[in-house]
């Protein structure tokens, strides 16, 4: 009985060390360090000569990490080594041999050195789930193994040292895989639209900081269409995985490749000029040629590319104006005859420089006269039950008899500071199309980060529902992930003041950032409406559908609906079903329009 009694300082041990694992951001992000001081803390009540962990990597692989209390010599290093070594084939079972151990020593106290000791005992403990597999354990001396008290205490700290271990292991993996995943796009494993766009942001600041030129390159393939159209989309998509290989193996070290969208590609040349710029594109499309593609009758298929390269800071310091540069002398290869390489003229540059002045000039009178500006609303049905619940309005403009989307305006709109206005018009017009088509549904109504910084905005909103009629439990207004993470303590209260009102909040693109889970406890979110390519990749990518199911069942636990955008096949429609999304937009469910109802004999979705 004596020797059970658990004494009053090594409980409190026990609880301090409980509350030192946990699992929290910066332990994950700092485990190596955390472990160590832990280990000192350890060794003021039992002596421990290291802490070790051994994990899977691959099949016959394992990654092994050492923590010493003092400086091992090499027969104690070659005699724990060899431990492990020993217990991985054990668990294993005569599986398979161990390929490789990739082994790492961190050391908490490098002045006094460990000496070779006679036959030195180690507990081990097990770790295998479904996200990790490996062992993790301690070295203890034999005399200190046989002791009742330190063996109890030994037990209870190698427990909490699995659990936690594991956990973080598995966290970990998982938080790096959605890291890369949200950036890349799932198709080529290239940089996606979005990263590019915050990479462009990195080189023009370095750039101008050094005092160096940088280009930028737009590429688009010349038969891309027809490829589709005659052999079916999964040929199109395999056509741009060799394309996107090819494109990698043809640019220096250091150029960022990334696919913008559909067959077009874009790449950004840090320290490069117009001469230099031009050799790359050279090499490039003449490497393209020799792309190794046929048809499934065994003939080649011929590639070919028309390319438009910009330089900043010569033709634009501006990234977007270097972007539409770059595009439009992209266009222009094509309207030479394809498989061409263009450099823009001053005349180029005027044309775009232009185009901007009269988008800004028309967008300036649409805002004053409250003109041109018309809402469009795609349906978001009830996956399980096929009715459309939401519809989510969409900003479109009409020039010269052709509708703009908001991708073509909304940029300039933001640099003439004027998008809150075009938020104020577009929400009115809209509401008055719900109080004339008596709309009973939820609204999904896209914001501005601008209007985050706009004291009146919110009570000019709730005025607005006044006036038509509108309940704010109904109006469900969003921001992109990105914009949130920027502003999280003005998104945070003015989410608040939002709720305050009646009204509801979403995130778009969740889990396209490094900082969903942060501030999802932080900011009191109603809707998440899941990162599209994870959607677009799900059935193909076993990780993109880990990913999806994982949100979907966080979400539950939350008490958070799940929105899935690009939903363009049935087959995407039920397997969003049987994981629990809660419900769906896409060309499949609706394509947006200038009409708003509850619709439900437009669409027959059977899930």
């Amino acid at each position: 009985m004596k020797n059970t009694i658990v004494k009053r300082d090594i409980l409190l041990f026990e609880t301090r060390l409980l509350e030192s694992f946990i699992i929290t951001s910066e332990l994950i992000r700092d485990w190596k360090p955390h472990i160590l001081s832990l280990l000192r803390e350890i060794n003021e009540y039992i002596e421990v000569f290291n802490i070790f962990t051994a994990f899977k990597t691959e099949e016959g692989c394992y990654d092994v990490e050492i923590f010493w209390n003092n400086k091992p010599n090499a027969p104690v290093i070659r005699m724990l080594e060899q431990a492990i070594k020993t217990k991985l084939l054990g668990d294993n079972k005569g599986t398979g041999e161990i390929q490789c151990l990739n082994i790492a020593h961190e050391v908490a106290d490098g002045t006094v050195t460990m000496c070779n000791q006679d036959a030195p005992e180690f507990k081990t403990r097990t770790l295998r789930t479904s996200d990790v597999d490996g062992i993790a354990g301690m070295t203890l001396t034999p005399q200190l193994a046989d002791a009742l008290d330190n063996d109890l205490l030994a037990e209870r700290v190698l427990n909490i040292f699995a659990n936690v271990s594991g956990s973080i292991k598995a966290i970990h993996s998982y938080t790096k895989e959605m890291s890369f995943y949200a950036t890349r796009d799932p198709l080529t494993n290239l940089f996606n639209q979005r990263v590019f766009w915050e990479l462009m942001q990195y080189e023009s600041g370095r750039a101008h900081r050094r005092n160096y030129s940088f280009g930028l390159m737009v590429i688009d393939f010349d038969n891309f269409k027809t490829i589709n159209d005659s052999y079916g989309h999964h040929f199109g998509d395999r056509f741009l995985q060799l394309a996107a290989i090819k494109l990698r193996q043809s640019l220096r070290d250091g150029d960022i490749l990334a696919r913008y969208g559909g067959d077009e590609f874009t790449i950004i040349l840090p320290e490069t000029t117009e001469e230099q710029a031009l050799l790359v594109a050279t090499r490039l499309t003449n490497d393209l040629k020799t792309l190794d593609l046929k048809d499934p009758d065994g003939k080649e298929i011929q590639t070919t590319a028309s390319v438009g390269i910009s330089i900043c800071p010569t033709h634009s310091r501006d990234i977007k104006e270097l972007f539409r540069i770059a595009d439009g002398a992209m266009y222009k290869s094509k309207k030479k005859g394809k498989n061409m390489i263009s450099l823009p003229t001053n005349e180029d540059i005027d044309t775009v420089f232009l185009q901007n002045k009269e988008k800004s000039l028309f967008l300036l009178n649409a805002v004053n006269k409250k003109e041109n500006i018309i809402p469009h609303f795609q349906p978001i049905i009830n996956v399980l039950t096929g009715k459309i619940e939401v519809n989510e309005m969409l900003m479109r403009l009409v020039r010269d008899d052709k509708l703009l989307v908001a991708g073509e305006f909304i940029d300039i709109a933001e640099d003439i500071g004027i998008v809150h206005k075009l938020d104020y018009i577009i929400i009115e017009k809209a509401f008055d199309n719900i109080r004339a088509a008596c709309y009973t549904g939820n609204l999904f109504v896209n914001l501005s980060p601008r209007s985050l910084t706009i004291t009146r905005f919110i009570p000019t909103i709730v005025k607005l529902t006044s006036d038509y009629g509108i309940n704010p439990v109904n109006v469900v207004f969003k921001l992109t992930e990105r914009d949130t993470v920027k502003n999280l303590a003005i998104m945070e209260r003015f989410v608040l003041d939002l709720k305050h009102e009646g009204f509801k909040f979403a995130i778009e693109d969740f889990a396209s950032g490094f900082s969903s889970y942060h501030y999802i406890k932080r900011i009191p979110i109603d809707y998440i409406k899941i990162e599209g390519e994870f959607i677009k990749g799900m059935l193909k990518d076993v990780v993109y559908h880990a990913f999806v199911r994982s949100i979907a069942t966080l979400a539950k636990e939350l008490n958070i609906r799940t929105v899935a955008k690009y939903v363009e096949t049935p087959e995407t429609l039920k397997e969003l079903a049987v994981m629990g999304v809660d419900y769906a937009q896409g060309y499949f469910i609706g394509m947006p329009s200038a009409f708003i109802g509850d619709l439900e004999d437009r669409i027959s979705v059977v899930v």
